[in-house]
């Protein structure tokens, strides 16, 4: 089973580019995403759709280690309809699927409802000012939603704003509240600067998003990768921290306690969790 815990990076490949999806799977990202949506052109979406569908069934995927995504298009599109009959047909199974433009709870409970023999997995992309404004009933419309993907570049263009750092700080903001509200996981919009002579800009935003409290952030290009990777892990001296707490935890029999001085509860107990399962995953199966 897919552990949505330890996901840092999600590198993202066109649906239509076979011969990408190992190189991705190889390139040290936590999930791809093999895109139906935005990277395929409408005379492409056919094609990409069959490429995407075979590539599960003739692999038998095993969502474990690497999480196989899928973007569908947005389900008000007769591309989206299909990409849904699609994988009902073929009975596969990703280990989720992104929901572009996610804007109601109607639209998730329409999804739960096709998938009722299949359930799948749910990220909801929010890109719409709409979308924000309905990203909690959107959320709680289905227990299957593991996580919110802010949508920056859609969004910034449909409130007529930039997507600087200071003009998306607040609905940054919003996106990582809806989803620690629910207790699902909040990734990122991709850093978009290919040509910078090092990865400090992309890993400067990186730090600043986990601070925020978001959990992983999408990659467009394997290069991006490393660099996620690198924020979001935990240092040996940060697990062995992380340990210690657990470890007095259980001394206390889960009760709130100090530690070092400061008292601790369960915000901090789920935190020196999380940093203990992303240092062992990613030091025992892969390079962090």
């Amino acid at each position: 089973m897919y552990n949505f815990s330890c996901c840092r990076s999600i590198l993202f490949v066109p649906g239509n580019r076979p011969e990408r999806f190992q190189k991705a799977l190889d390139s040290g990202a936590d999930a791809i995403v093999l895109d139906l949506e935005d990277s395929i052109s409408f005379d492409d979406k056919d094609l990409a759709r069959n490429i995407v569908v075979q590539y599960f069934v003739d692999n038998k995927i095993q969502n474990d280690k690497v999480g196989i995504f899928v973007r569908i298009n947005s389900i008000k599109t007769p591309a989206g309809l299909k990409d849904v009959l699609a994988i009902i047909d073929s009975q596969i199974k990703p280990t989720a699927l992104i929901i572009p433009k996610t804007e109601s709870a109607g639209g998730v409970e329409i999804l739960d409802d096709l998938f009722v023999l299949n359930p799948q997995s749910y990220i909801l992309l929010i890109e719409t000012a709409k979308g924000l404004r309905e990203v909690y009933n959107s959320v709680r419309a289905s227990p299957n939603t593991k996580a919110i993907n802010f949508g920056g570049a859609d969004y910034s263009a449909d409130i007529g704003a930039t997507l600087s750092w200071d003009a998306m700080l607040n609905i940054r903001s919003e996106i990582v509240a809806a989803a620690s509200t629910f207790g699902i996981h909040a990734i990122d919009v991709p850093y978009l600067g290919l040509n910078d002579p090092d990865n400090i800009p992309l890993e400067t935003e990186t730090e600043r998003i986990k601070e925020l409290g978001f959990t992983s952030k999408i990659a467009i290009h394997p290069k991006q990768v490393a660099s996620i990777n690198k924020v979001f892990s935990p240092t040996q001296a940060e697990y062995l921290e992380a340990e210690s707490l657990l470890s007095q935890m259980v001394k206390t029999h889960g009760n709130v306690f100090q530690y070092k001085g400061k008292m601790v509860g369960e915000p901090i107990i789920k935190k020196a969790e999380k940093a203990v399962a992303i240092y062992k995953t990613y030091n025992t199966t892969k390079d962090a």
